[in-house]
């Protein structure tokens, strides 16, 4: 899928988890880090075990030099497996 895509399947409102699990990396992409952020909350609370959301978490952590954050993202996501 297209970014556009992406976007207008999130704006249906017929939401599932693979699409709501694209709107994190979109918004990391478009260096819009609060907005990431948010993404990876809302898809972690459709999936607590997501290991994408977790991996997501764990690489915008690193970007922004967030070790902690960074390691405990990363933990969660090996947790899963």
């Amino acid at each position: 899928m297209t970014p556009n895509e992406i976007k207008t399947a999130l704006g249906s409102g017929l939401l599932s988890f693979p699409v709501t699990a694209f709107t994190p990396e979109l918004a990391i992409d478009e260096d819009k880090k609060t907005e990431g952020r948010a993404a990876i909350a809302k898809a972690q609370g459709v999936n607590p075990n997501s290991t994408e959301a977790h991996a997501l978490s764990a690489a915008l952590s690193f970007v922004e030099g967030k070790d902690a954050e960074y390691k405990q993202s990363v933990a969660a996501a090996l947790k899963v497996n």
